[in-house]
Parts: C-alpha cells; sequence; structure tokens
C-alpha cells in the first residue's frame, strides 16, 4: 500500500471522508477542524489538509486490506510516511 504526501484528488478525499463521516477517526477529525463535511474543510490550509490526508490514506488502506491485515508492505511520501507507519502498526 502506497500513501501520497499532499498530492491528492481532492474529491476522492472528500468522498472517502464524508462516507465514513460516524466512524471514530473521522468525527474526531470533523470535530477538531468545526466542520460536517470535508467539502468545508480548507485543504489550503496544511494545517487542515494533512489530517485529511492522513486520515483518508488509513480509511483507504482499511477498506481495501482490513484493519488487521497481516504483514502489510506500506510505504509513502512526505506526510504517506507518517501514514504508512501507522497502518503498519508502528505508530499509535
Amino acid at each position: 500500500m502506497a500513501f501520497p504526501g499532499q498530492a491528492i484528488d481532492r474529491r476522492a478525499v472528500d468522498a472517502l471522508l464524508d462516507e465514513h463521516r460516524d466512524t471514530p477517526l473521522v468525527a474526531a477529525l470533523f470535530g477538531r477542524l468545526g466542520v460536517t463535511s470535508a467539502r468545508d474543510a480548507d485543504f489550503s490550509d496544511t494545517r487542515i489538509g494533512q489530517p485529511c490526508t492522513y486520515a483518508a490514506g488509513l480509511l483507504a488502506a482499511w477498506r481495501q486490506f482490513g484493519t488487521e491485515a497481516e504483514s502489510p508492505v506500506a510505504l509513502g511520501h512526505s506526510l504517506g510516511e507518517m501514514t504508512a507507519l501507522a497502518y503498519a502498526g508502528a505508530l499509535d
């Protein structure tokens, strides 16, 4: 699984986050950002765009491989390195 840094498809991230808005990860993220939809988030502000990209990366991996994948192979670039570490279980 490869995780991006900041070069993302905004529409895909919006759709993924909004689809999972009731999961604890996205609910906490939206609460912290003070938004009810990803479309309301200002991705030009890296303090907002990066956490949204991180959450969307984890959601995409969990959807594809599950949350308990055996020996996940994960890599990333820039911010994606942190997402890869979290997915692989190296970060809580």
